[in-house]
């Protein structure tokens, strides 16, 4: 479980996410309710998502924290 808590805290330093946008530059947000229902699996209905680095460089520095 620290795992995975240390690899969203990772992902959340490292990078901007935003929603992205239609041919208007209308952001496509889903919402909370937005899932496929089987009865058995409730699953999201897919969505897209856009990372934008935080900072300059940031290949470099995650490659150094990765080979520490």
């Amino acid at each position: 479980m620290n795992s995975m808590f240390i690899a969203c805290a990772f992902l959340l330093w490292a990078f901007h996410f935003d929603w992205p946008v239609d041919e208007h530059g209308q952001p496509v947000v889903r919402g909370v309710d937005d899932m496929w229902d089987n009865a058995l699996i409730v699953q999201p209905k897919r969505f897209g998502v856009v990372l934008k680095p935080r900072f300059d460089k940031l290949e470099e520095r995650l490659l150094a924290a990765m080979t520490v």
